[in-house]
């Protein structure tokens, strides 16, 4: 796959940077990208490093970045996962993104920003950096934001299969109405909060689950605070601090009846990572109406931040509503499938891809209300024109459909039945011949599925624009059982919208038939490249 994605990361160690990428990383892997961390040389790594990790550069020294970039394609893409504690400050990143951009060549700069904030370089290195992706609307301020190259991707939820809670519970031994919230053990998730807001509701346990748990004593402490409030308001407090891996820890979410966030007061320029997990829990969600839980709002009950008193009443309503907890515990699936990690992936291919397509793209657009010349069928006496005509002709069988006909030579010369093309002038020409014809646009074919067994795409696809010619390769798939496709070598002139070759070839007909199960032969002649695909579904 010529698509390569390289992380600059955190990687192997308990941090949420790490956890993000790993779960992006992963999903990516399922929809063909070919991907690569570039790691920070720590001695934190909890885990043995996989043989797709390297390890070059330094909290604050990104300078090895810089080198391991030179030696990219061009349409390679290098994606950072940004967090001030793990990248340096903004003159650290300024620096760095001078020195990447100087290079004579260098791959696609995506830089994904966890943490915004109003002294971020990000505005004003605008033309240095390729895309920058944001989590939500609240974290796009003026210091990220960089117009048409600023996008909104959620942070996803991991992906889990659904465990239904009294099979859970069988596995864990849970009993009781229990709330549950996952995350780190630090003083600012305000988990003391919910403790209170329990409080009332004497016989509703509070499980804590610490996937990442911290040993520092600042968290230590923290544990003990609330281990002594849980006592004194009479909460059984269930804290889950061993189970690091999704198989150890999902069975205890699904355990409980409702996932509550993490209950933080102030508005910041992030996302909740870890609030996430009650989409995964397919639990009914409550949350507040701070800004960093936004993802979650239209998809949880959502209650003011500074009211413990509304947050007692929202749970003992879901508790005893049967028709209000169906209702919420909808929502949290639809969120699912909305925001799982393979939903996210897929928004982030979309935007790789557009990427990749820059770099093969005619960068002189067609002027407009652009006529096209006359066609000269002369040119198929060039002997390569003849070779590539002699292969279609050998390879098309019986009902035949030409799509982009034009005068209608090359459907006649193999014996056609039907074509399609936009331009009626040329069209007139092709009914001379005594063929039937139509005017249709190739993204949008008025004919039923597979009612061709040969479909023709000979030297029309490069007229489109790289995403108009994957839809044009899909309505073909869609009425045609085999599709036969010429590309020429190179680029003549203005009505050739990219350029064809092995590399972009590859990654074209990756989009356009990953959702399709096909066989696909691809041959050479000095000018042309000659594509064979059949269905097999």
């Amino acid at each position: 796959m010529p698509l390569r994605v390289y992380f600059a990361t955190t990687w192997n160690e308990k941090c949420g940077i790490a956890d993000y990428t790993k779960n992006l990383a992963t999903s990516l892997r399922k929809l063909g990208i070919e991907v690569g961390i570039v790691a920070n040389i720590t001695d934190r790594r909890e885990w043995e490093d996989e043989d797709f990790v390297v390890r070059c550069w330094k909290i604050g020294y990104l300078d090895p970045l810089v080198e391991f970039a030179s030696k990219l394609r061009m349409h390679d893409i290098l994606h950072l996962q940004h967090e001030w504690g793990m990248m340096g400050n903004a003159i650290q990143m300024e620096y760095f993104i001078n020195r990447f951009h100087a290079l004579k060549t260098h791959p696609k700069l995506v830089i994904t920003v966890h943490h915004v904030g109003p002294d971020n370089p990000w505005a004003r290195l605008k033309h240095k950096i390729d895309a920058l992706v944001v989590h939500s609307k609240h974290m796009v301020i003026p210091a990220s934001d960089l117009g048409e190259k600023t996008h909104i991707i959620p942070h996803g939820c991991p992906v889990y299969p659904a465990i239904p809670k009294e099979k859970a519970r069988k596995i864990t031994g849970l009993e009781g109405k229990i709330v549950a919230s996952f995350g780190f053990m630090f003083p600012h998730k305000g988990w003391e909060r919910v403790i209170e807001a329990l409080a009332p509701l004497r016989d509703v346990k509070f499980m804590l689950v610490s996937s990442f748990f911290g040993k520092g004593e600042t968290t230590n402490e923290y544990e003990r605070k609330l281990k002594r409030l849980a006592n004194e308001k009479g909460v059984e407090l269930i804290h889950i601090y061993d189970k690091f891996e999704m198989d150890q820890f999902m069975p205890y979410l699904a355990s409980a009846d409702i996932y509550v966030t993490s209950w933080e007061l102030h508005d910041r320029g992030i996302t909740s990572g870890s609030a996430m997990m009650g989409l995964t829990a397919r639990l009914p969600i409550v949350t507040n109406n701070t800004n960093i839980y936004s993802l979650l709002h239209p998809y949880a009950l959502v209650v003011p931040r500074n009211s413990t008193e509304a947050l007692t009443r929202a749970i003992k309503r879901l508790l005893e509503d049967e028709h209000m907890y169906k209702q919420y515990m909808k929502l949290s699936e639809e969120g699912y499938v909305n925001l799982n990690w393979d939903a996210i992936a897929r928004r982030y291919v979309e935007l790789y891809t557009s990427l990749f397509w820059d770099c093969f793209r005619n960068p002189e657009p067609l002027p407009q209300n652009y006529v096209p010349p006359p066609h000269p069928e002369g040119l198929y006496e060039d002997p390569q024109q003849k070779e590539r005509l002699d292969w279609l002709k050998a390879n098309a069988e019986g009902r035949i459909l030409e799509v982009g006909c034009a005068t209608g030579y090359v459907l006649k010369y193999v014996g056609g039945h039907i074509g399609v093309d936009i331009d009626e002038r040329r069209l007139e020409e092709a009914a001379k011949k005594g063929l039937e014809v139509y005017v249709m646009d190739a993204t949008n074919l008025k004919f039923p599925d597979k009612s061709f067994d040969t479909v023709l795409l000979p030297e029309i696809l490069e007229h489109l624009e790289p995403e108009q010619a994957i839809k044009a390769l899909r309505e073909a798939l869609r009425v045609g059982k085999k599709i036969l496709i010429t590309l020429p070598k190179e680029w003549p002139d203005i009505e050739h919208r990219w350029l064809p070759n092995k590399e972009s070839i590859e990654v074209f007909l990756w989009q356009a038939l990953r959702d399709n199960k096909a066989e696909i032969k691809m041959e050479e002649t000095e000018k042309f490249y000659l594509i064979q695909i059949k269905a097999l579904n």
